[in-house]
């Protein structure tokens, strides 16, 4: 589970904000509002959010940090054979390594086709 300051940062990339509350379960401030504990809002341009905001952001703030590690491995492994696809790099037939790369890209459209496809019970 992400860390509620992962949440607002997804949500409100720019937001002015400190938490120094739980790191991964938001409590409430008080029994008769939405309060987060810990949360000092300091952006006069955005509306503090509550915590029933914040706890609906996290399925799709988790998802989207699964995507950025799956960006990083994917950006990662292609940077590391950038070389060999040089038009000065002395290997005559590149196509074995035409084809990692291609998997390579693919990697994150195979993944996004996977989560998409409904589980088979």
């Amino acid at each position: 589970m992400i860390r509620v300051t992962e949440v607002i940062r997804w949500k409100y990339p720019d937001a002015k904000f400190t938490y120094g509350g739980d790191q991964v379960q938001i409590k409430k401030h008080d029994n008769n509002g939405d309060a987060c504990e810990g949360l000092t809002w300091l952006d006069d341009n955005i509306n503090k959010p509550t915590k029933a905001q914040i706890d609906s952001w996290r399925a799709d703030a988790e998802e989207a940090y699964k995507w950025k590690d799956v960006r990083a491995e994917r950006d990662k492994k292609l940077a590391s054979s950038d070389y060999v696809m040089m038009v000065d790099f002395p290997l005559e037939d590149k196509s074995d390594w035409e084809a990692y790369r291609h998997k390579i890209l693919m990697m994150l459209m195979t993944w996004c086709t996977q989560k998409s496809q409904p589980d088979e019970n």
